[in-house]
């Protein structure tokens, strides 16, 4: 078993060990911690994500979206793209379908679709981090495939990756791969944390 696969089943079990009051009252602090920096609220164009399991629950950072004169999106699989992402503006009347894994998202048009480059923020979803802000997601790879474009950039770091976890998934290193997107910060319930410039190396 390679250390992902190990720390992946680690963290969805102490995930799914919270119960449902500590994970709403966690969701609660992250969103208000969330909605409280200067960076997330300038931004106006956010992609999001609606919770699937044990994950972050977003409806109130949504709810604020909504009411804050910004635009959300929902990530939406790429049916012609293996393990990509569109992202569609998700409005209060949108109509949402689930897709192959059960998850809704609302339907894509040639007029609605959007490249994450248009955004300013995007959320995203995690199983397990570290301080470094390396991710372990749920092994699709659809978030690092559509954010590739991220690692090569020094400047106009845009969107801004912005992950939402509980204390809990935190792991001191994870191994990382050349094709991870490292995140720009982690919000838990406890704080933020930003990557460190001492990060460690990738393997090659």
């Amino acid at each position: 078993m390679s250390e992902q696969v190990r720390l992946r089943r680690e963290k969805q079990t102490a995930r799914r060990a919270m119960t449902a009051e500590a994970r709403a009252e966690a969701a609660e602090r992250i969103a208000h911690r969330l909605l409280s920096s200067d960076s997330f609220r300038r931004a106006t164009h956010i992609g999001c994500y609606l919770p699937w399991g044990a994950e972050v629950d977003t409806s109130a950072i949504i709810e604020y979206l909504w009411t804050h004169n910004k635009t959300c999106y929902l990530p939406v699989l790429v049916p012609s793209h293996q393990n990509r992402l569109w992202f569609v503006p998700f409005y209060p009347d949108t109509v949402l379908k689930t897709n192959q894994y059960g998850i809704y998202e609302p339907k894509p048009t040639k007029r609605n679709r959007a490249l994450p480059q248009k955004l300013d923020a995007v959320l995203v979803p995690l199983v397990a981090f570290d301080r470094h802000g390396t991710r372990i997601g749920m092994g699709g790879g659809y978030y690092d495939r559509t954010l590739a474009f991220r690692r090569t950039r020094t400047t106009w770091l845009r969107p801004l990756l912005i992950g939402l976890a509980y204390e809990c998934q935190k792991t001191a290193v994870i191994p990382s791969n050349p094709w991870d997107v490292r995140l720009d910060a982690i919000v838990t319930e406890r704080t933020t944390y930003r990557p460190s410039s001492s990060s460690p190396k990738r393997r090659t």
